[in-house]
């Protein structure tokens, strides 16, 4: 009998210590101009929301404004980081990346290029990824065999860009 309860203390005790959190990080490693908006240029940010189970809600813009991307200076953009987070065991949450072209506002209203939307959930310390471009039949291009990087073609508002993300954790 005190086997079976130091046993079951043991379990009790050791849960906690295997359960693994995870610092998961959504970077743009390559944003390639197949054909840009405006004759000039674009200026280009992204907007990122966040939702987890427990309905929180966040929302970024990366750059920050008022900086933006200038689509002439894209090929020297590497491991841009577009969201950071930490997931604790069982936990999940859903990333929605809007790529956008910058306009100024109130005669010209900014312009959405192409979304990604990404559901992950820590389950035991693995994480588990899902990717989808709403609202399109294109899904995306596998990058490597982990599920963990991806290559998106966005094509809104008569632009075309490439999209390489990368989940780690």
């Amino acid at each position: 009998m005190k086997r079976f309860l130091v046993a079951i203390i043991g379990l009790f005790i050791a849960v906690p210590i295997l359960a693994k959190d995870l610092n998961v990080a959504l970077t743009a490693t390559k944003i390639r101009v197949v054909k840009q908006q405006e004759r000039r240029g674009d200026e280009l940010y992204f907007d990122i929301a966040e939702y987890t189970k427990d309905g929180l809600q966040q929302f970024y813009r990366v750059p920050e404004k008022p900086i933006h991307l200038l689509s002439s200076h894209l090929d020297k953009i590497k491991d841009f980081k577009l969201w950071h987070n930490t997931l604790k065991d069982g936990e999940s949450a859903q990333v929605v990346v809007s790529f956008i072209e910058e306009d100024y506002s109130p005669w010209d209203l900014d312009d959405l290029i192409g979304v990604v939307k990404l559901r992950i959930k820590n389950e035991g310390g693995k994480l588990i990824a899902h990717w989808s471009m709403p609202n399109t039949t294109n899904k995306g291009l596998l990058l490597n065999q982990d599920n963990k990087q991806h290559r998106f073609v966005l094509t809104g508002s008569s632009a075309n860009y490439q999209l390489d993300l990368q989940l780690t954790a």
